[in-house]
């Protein structure tokens, strides 16, 4: 019984120090780490990225060969085996084209992307699926806030040190740290985030109200400062629904976000400026935008869209030949599938809206923020990376479709 009862809280802890750093990792190891290795990047990375796949492996095997008799009861739903086949089919057909579609083609960002598959993808989805009944998202929460706390004032210090305000936008990751200015945007929209999620809970006491608001402030001024647009829309869309999504009429919630939309386009102009006093670079990105739009993106866009022009129904490459991913992940799958299998693939993330904002919607006050990082993730995927290595969001997707499963678990565990 007691080897049992140890077995259990060592699943359970490391399982959930597994999601927080899959989320989280790293961009914390590089913003606590990085100004002490200068460029060499791997120094941290491959440390980190071999721990993750040990972890990993350790989880697997000891969560195939457990005895303990917790949480018996499936939490892996239909919508779970729907999005994991998608996902086998995803990594099936990029193999594919590595192995046996002229690899060549597309140099080396081929062979990046099937390492990544090989060594962090595949073992992590793995991992999560078999330890998802263990993980404990009370725990998670507090090293999450945690992580990003620290991380977050780890990488502003970096900053200030350097001077980055002055910097060109793809300077700012060079030169503070071993993050590029989107990842490190998006490390602040998880803090600020996962701090707006936990305001208003009501067992907050004083101490740690002030600790969500530092923690918010935070992360806002880290997405100002690094200087990248991906993060103030990863920011502004999970917030919108998470509005929307407290009110007890959803209509009602709706025309607020409208409202908070209409104000935020009145007042533009005063909005740019305030952004200048903080990011100047930021705010001269953005009337860019306006005035020009995103050349590289439009571009990377519309080498997808060919492609897919080209191979419509049976679709083509997984990625723009001699080039990357779209940076958008709904053209990455009809160029990749063609129009069928990229209307499943967009079926797929509209249940995925709807689980989180159900999710959003009920009293799972443990797990209310993993709808706002999953959001946040799914902006940042129309807008860069690619879906088929974002661990983050894969991640987030499959406990979404468990969170009502485990929560009705965890009732029927208190009513005992």
């Amino acid at each position: 019984m007691r080897s049992s009862l140890s077995e259990i809280f060592s699943i359970r802890c490391l399982s959930s120090l597994f999601f927080v750093f899959t989320l989280f990792g790293y961009n914390f190891i590089t913003s606590m780490l990085g100004r002490f290795v200068g460029n060499e990047s791997t120094v941290i990375t491959t440390p980190f990225r071999v721990f993750l796949l040990l972890l990993s492996f350790y989880l697997i095997y000891s969560s195939m060969s457990s005895q303990a008799d917790i949480n018996k009861e499936k939490v892996l739903t239909a919508n779970n085996y729907f999005f994991l086949c998608i996902y086998a089919v995803y990594v099936l057909k990029i193999f594919f084209d590595l192995y046996f579609d002229e690899p060549a083609k597309a140099g080396q960002y081929y062979w990046t992307t099937e390492k990544y598959l090989w060594f962090v993808m595949i073992p992590g989805v793995l991992t999560i699926i078999l330890t998802i009944r263990y993980i404990d998202y009370a725990l998670v929460l507090k090293m999450a806030l945690f992580v990003c706390f620290f991380g977050n004032v780890a990488s502003l210090f970096n900053m200030n040190f350097q001077g980055g305000q002055n910097m060109g936008r793809m300077q700012i990751g060079e030169n503070i740290q071993l993050l590029n200015s989107i990842s490190l945007g998006q490390f602040g929209t998880s803090a600020a985030l996962l701090g707006i999620s936990q305001w208003n809970r009501k067992s907050n006491i004083r101490i740690f109200k002030i600790f969500i608001g530092i923690l918010i402030i935070l992360g806002l001024i880290l997405i100002a400062k690094a200087g990248s647009r991906g993060p103030i829309i990863s920011m502004a869309v999970p917030v919108l629904v998470y509005i929307s999504a407290r009110q007890k009429n959803p209509l009602f919630g709706f025309i607020v976000c409208g409202l908070v939309g209409l104000l935020g386009y009145l007042f533009i102009d005063y909005i740019f400026q305030l952004i200048s006093y903080i990011s100047p670079v930021l705010e001269n990105r953005f009337q860019r935008t306006l005035l020009e739009g995103d050349l590289g993106r439009e571009q990377l866009f519309n080498d997808a869209l060919q492609e897919f022009y080209k191979y419509p129904l049976g679709g083509g490459y997984f990625m723009v030949p001699y080039r990357c991913y779209s940076h958008n992940m709904i053209l990455d799958a009809f160029m990749t599938f063609g129009i069928f299998g990229g209307c499943i693939f967009a079926i797929m993330l509209l249940l995925s809206v709807v689980h989180a904002y159900k999710v959003m919607h009920a009293e799972y006050s443990d797990s209310q923020w993993i709808s706002l990082i999953f959001l946040q993730f799914l902006c940042a995927n129309m807008t860069s990376g690619a879906f088929y290595i974002n661990m983050p969001l894969i991640a987030t997707i499959i406990i979404l479709f468990t969170l009502p499963i485990l929560s009705r678990n965890d009732l029927k565990t208190e009513n005992r």
